[in-house]
């Protein structure tokens, strides 16, 4: 009998628009392919059997959670078998931009290049503000700190080489009440007081002669007022 051919090895093993990691060598059964972000097409892999005449080989593509793994699996002339194997990833996310950001339920609108904001809280705001921060890419990571001051976010994109830091500076709003407490006048409190009425009539003792003192109570004690005195 002719003693068959053990040769299973392959020629040459190529990924169109990619390099094998390492370097093809005929010996070497494992490979690895790292693709761009977000590329999802079907890898095109190219082969050469070392014996054409008497070995075959069958190529396979399949998807995998990583991507797409293919397959040479080499039959020599005898019946002896090699398979050889390429693995495809995707390289991580570089983007570390926030697609979301608010702050106790008002949404920051969020601008291209720009990373510092403000945002002024309603008067009397005594607790830390609630913060909702989402980056673009699910997998890139976010940290927020928060102060009655501001709120900063940093954001570190999947592969770790990029970094963005948001700032948000906070304010609380002055109070508006301009309203007051109470009204006296020599000392005593002027009856019927109502801080949303504005006129009254004092009436005062037919003996005095004095220009009579007008005091007030706010009811804001961070408001301001001034009194014009009475004429005689």
């Amino acid at each position: 009998d002719v003693e068959k051919n053990d040769n299973a090895n392959l020629k040459a093993l190529s990924v169109v628009g990619y390099a094998l990691n390492p370097i093809f060598n005929k010996n070497n059964l494992t490979y690895s392919v790292e693709r761009p972000y977000g590329e999802t097409s079907i890898p095109v892999v190219k082969y050469e059997l070392d014996d054409p005449k008497t070995a075959t080989a069958e190529l396979t593509v399949q998807e995998v959670q990583s991507g797409y793994t293919a397959e040479v699996v080499v039959t020599a002339q005898n019946g002896d078998t090699k398979v050889y194997t390429i693995n495809f990833t995707n390289a991580k996310n570089d983007d570390a931009s926030l697609k979301l950001l608010s702050v106790n339920g008002t949404t920051i609108e969020l601008k291209n290049e720009v990373f510092e904001y403000a945002l002024e809280l309603p008067y009397g705001t005594i607790e830390l503000p609630t913060v909702v921060a989402e980056a673009n890419d699910a997998n890139a990571n976010v940290d927020v700190q928060v102060s009655m001051a501001q709120v900063d976010i940093r954001v570190t994109s999947e592969n770790e080489e990029n970094i963005l830091d948001y700032v948000v500076v906070l304010t609380i709003a002055k109070n508006d009440n301009a309203n007051l407490a109470s009204i006296a006048v020599d000392g005593l409190e002027v009856e019927g007081f109502n801080p949303d009425k504005s006129n009254y009539l004092v009436v005062l003792p037919s003996w005095q002669v004095a220009v009579p003192e007008v005091t007030v109570v706010l009811q804001d004690e961070n408001a301001t007022y001034t009194v014009d005195a009475a004429e005689s």
